[in-house]
Parts: C-alpha cells; structure tokens; sequence
C-alpha cells in the first residue's frame, strides 16, 4: 500500500522527502511507518491495511493499533507533531483505497466507512504533498 502512495511521485521533479521508519535497523515497537518532510512541515504515518472480502459498516481502528503505537501517538499529539493513521483495504475493483486519521479520538474508535472520503493511492499520495510539501 504504502508503495502505491508513493509510485506516482517517481515521475515528479518534486516531492516530499520520506523515509520507512520500520526498517530493519530501525524497527522498534510503535515506531510509525513512514516520516514525511516538505517546505510546509513534516509528519509521521501510521499505515494500516485491512483484509475485507467486501467493506464493513464500521472499522475499529483502535483494534487495528497497538498499545505502544496508540501511546506514541497520543504522545506526539500532545507535543504538536504532525501524526496520522492511514487505513486501507483493497476494493473488489482491485484498486485500493484509504482513509487519513488526523486526530486521536479518530484512532481510538470506530469510524464509519460509508461517511469517510476515502482516497485513491494516488489521491492519498496528493493527501501527503498537501500536508508537509514538497522537499527543495
């Protein structure tokens, strides 16, 4: 999923500067997935993608996080970085579509999917310019 979001930008001049903050020298519990940097700011992402057979009326993101992660994140909220929890699932049609969270009561409950705007991947790598920018 997250490679999907990212995929479009490889034909930009300008993108923002992102990094895995999973990877394997840096893994550590509750550690976000990915950090973003652009002129506008920087923010960290939490990706979580949900096996559906078909779309269910609600999806329990506090279910779909950890302890540790819901910590780092309430955590980070309340120092003022820039966090969110992407949610995704792959449609029938084969496309894969998501949600951007932006605030912790969002990622402690339900969220109704028929009211959510979701996002193409490429919509949702839009999603991420428009909040931190693009690098210079």
């Amino acid at each position: 999923m997250i490679a999907a979001i990212h995929s479009p930008w490889k034909k930009r001049q300008s993108k923002p500067h992102h990094q895995s903050m999973t990877g394997a020298s840096m893994t550590y519990a509750g550690t976000p997935d990915q950090y973003y940097e652009g002129m506008y700011g920087n923010a960290f992402c939490e990706y979580k993608f949900c096996k559906f057979r078909k779309l269910p009326k609600s999806i329990d993101v506090g279910k779909l996080l950890t302890t540790k992660q819901k910590k780092w994140l309430a955590r980070a909220h309340i120092n003022g970085v820039k966090c969110v929890v992407g949610v995704g699932f792959k449609h029938s049609n084969n496309k894969i579509y998501l949600v951007y969270l932006e605030y912790p009561v969002a990622w402690e409950g339900k969220i109704d999917t028929a009211d959510e705007s979701w996002l193409t991947t490429t919509e949702a790598g839009d999603y991420i310019i428009a909040t931190v920018g693009v690098s210079r």
